[in-house]
């Protein structure tokens, strides 16, 4: 029923640890290699080779829709499984995937993806990445379903690193968008509920995906994800305009920039302490004060969620001539230090992993303001408040 498509271009070491997970897994399954376009071509074929895998290369390479496009063009089953190259699957990925495809609506599904070791002492920007790790969607299942402006749920996506998809539906809806080198997957997601389709994220399975080993590549894949902003906000301007948050969190951000430390820490605490006084067990209840630091910590994170990544290099440009800008800069930083060491395990953290987060932070940020510069395109900068709190 399955082929298992993986796309890769020049990642020889990490495709071999990929294709040795997935026979593990599937040693009887259909398995596509698309070569798009590596300079080390002679090692990749080997590697597919030694793996049973069909092998297809293209020369010069097209991108990565383009890649698994050929991919479901060459595939013989009735699903696609598309794996990146640097990806190790797990065993039970495939089979509880499968499952949601019982539904009629369903047309994709992916699985957790969580952060994965390489073998080696990582450094600060793999340390940081792993603190951040943009491909976790978390914990809890959802779908993508047709765009609605009250539920934030339906601005989410996840990511195609681990994708499995109804072969002729996705032809159907014309594959993936070969004019998007970043974010197709995205497109693609938003483009089948458009089509009443469903996608569905079941974090019953899991991938790990291998965290690049090389600071200054890292820092380019942030910037090009942070380019992928304006193309998406042509195709999809409904959704890359829905920022949606709480009224708190909403409140706290807009105020930042003008409140003093403790009026700050008024701001951030109010949610918390409204909840803890509506509450009917009462604040001395244990449930009610693990309740109100979740709030808490949810509504500092929000905050930082807001301000970090696609407006980061304007603060700091800010920042450079507004007081309060740079009081919201050194908060940010506080945030984003305590947030770094709690996922670290640690009560500290290290300078230098503090700045590879923002270093990380400030590529993806200057990459959404140069592309949408050039394209004259910023229907994804406007904020608009859910009507959920």
């Amino acid at each position: 029923m399955v082929s298992i498509a993986v796309p890769t271009k020049d990642q020889v070491a990490q495709l071999e640890l990929c294709l040795a997970s997935i026979r593990r897994c599937h040693p009887e399954c259909e398995l596509i290699v698309v070569d798009d376009g590596s300079h080390q071509a002679i090692a990749v074929a080997e590697i597919a080779e030694k793996y049973q895998a069909i092998l297809i290369r293209r020369s010069p390479g097209g991108g990565p829709a383009s890649a698994r496009n050929i991919a479901l063009a060459n595939s013989r089953r009735e699903y696609v499984l598309f794996v990146d190259s640097d990806v190790i699957l797990a065993p039970p990925t495939l089979d509880r995937l499968l499952c949601w495809f019982q539904i009629p609506e369903v047309m994709a599904a992916g699985p957790r993806v969580l952060a994965g070791g390489n073998g080696y002492d990582p450094g600060p920007m793999q340390r940081a990445s792993h603190a951040r790790f943009g491909l976790d969607m978390g914990r809890s299942n959802f779908t993508v379903d047709d765009f609605d402006p009250g539920q934030p749920k339906s601005s989410r996506y996840f990511p195609s690193a681990v994708l499995l998809v109804k072969r002729q539906a996705v032809i159907e809806l014309g594959g993936f968008d070969e004019g998007l080198r970043y974010a197709e997957d995205v497109d693609l997601l938003w483009r089948i509920a458009q089509a009443k389709g469903l996608s569905v994220y079941d974090p019953r399975a899991w991938a790990y995906h291998l965290i690049e080993p090389k600071p200054t590549k890292q820092l380019v894949k942030s910037f090009q994800y942070g380019r992928s902003n304006s193309p998406l906000a042509k195709r999809h301007a409904e959704r890359m305009s829905a920022f949606s948050t709480s009224d708190q969190t909403a409140m706290a951000v807009a105020m930042m920039p003008f409140l003093s430390p403790a009026g700050l820490v008024a701001a951030l605490l109010s949610p918390a302490i409204r909840f803890a006084a509506n509450s009917h067990h009462g604040f001395s209840s244990r449930l009610t004060r693990k309740a109100s630091l979740a709030i808490l910590a949810q509504t500092a994170t929000g905050v930082e969620d807001l301000y970090s990544r696609t407006y980061l290099a304007p603060i700091i440009v800010l920042s450079l001539f507004h007081k309060g800008m740079r009081r919201t800069l050194l908060w940010l930083l506080v945030i984003r230090a305590l947030r770094l060491a709690t996922s670290q395990g640690t009560g500290s953290i290290l300078l230098f992993d503090l700045m590879a987060s923002l270093a990380n932070d400030i590529a993806y940020s200057l990459g959404a303001w140069e592309k949408s510069i050039s394209d004259q395109k910023f229907t994804w900068l406007r904020f608009r408040q859910s009507t959920l709190s």
